[in-house]
């Protein structure tokens, strides 16, 4: 009998593990996707009309499930807006929204999210949290400046942190693009290999 429970969990957390990666993998495709598609949209792409014929799609890692994290989310309330530098002169206005605690690669992790005042009011991105960060693998495959995840909402303090879906700053594709700098307290002591890469 205590074999068959044994069986039975393994089992069970096999299954579940397949699930995940499942899941996993169906949004890291669909997530990328959309990103191609808005590519090749002139009316929404970052990239310089030079460059939208040759462009196939958003150079990326391959999917890792090591790499999509459960973390816990802590919010803060009654921060205060502040400006985020950015690549130009202007500076972005957000507000810090709270902190995902996870651990990588035996790492513990707190990582600042964010709420951009732009959109505090908008009925659909008004609860979005916007997450940039820089780690060890920038300038060693990924863009030196650090990328960006974008993150709907939350409902509690369990969520899936998905670094398969790290983009780039618009600004790495083309210059006119006023783009936030992850603050020093966004810098993740792990080099990330997951998400876009630093070419186009």
């Amino acid at each position: 009998m205590i074999h068959s429970l044994s069986f039975s969990f393994i089992a069970f957390t096999f299954f579940l593990q397949i699930a995940q990666v499942s899941t996993g993998l169906a949004e890291y495709n669909s997530f990328w996707a959309q990103k191609d598609a808005d590519f090749k949209d002139a009316a929404k792409s970052p990239l310089k009309p030079a460059d939208m014929a040759s462009f196939r799609s958003v150079d990326r890692f391959p999917y890792s499930e090591k790499f999509r994290v459960n973390a816990r989310w802590e919010a803060v309330n009654n921060a205060l807006p502040f400006g985020m530098k950015t690549t130009t002169a202007q500076m972005a206005e957000y507000k810090l929204a709270g902190y995902f605690v996870f651990t990588l690669d035996g790492k513990n992790i707190r990582l600042p999210g964010y709420t951009s005042m732009k959109h505090v009011n908008h009925p659909v991105y008004k609860n979005r949290l916007f997450i940039p960060f820089t780690d060890l693998s920038n300038g060693k495959g990924t863009y030196s400046g650090g990328r960006y995840i974008d993150i709907p909402g939350i409902s509690g303090s369990a969520v899936v942190l998905d670094f398969n879906q790290a983009y780039n700053p618009y600004c790495v594709y083309n210059g006119k693009y006023s783009c936030p700098i992850p603050p020093a307290e966004c810098h993740i002591p792990v080099s990330i290999t997951a998400g876009a890469k630093a070419g186009k």
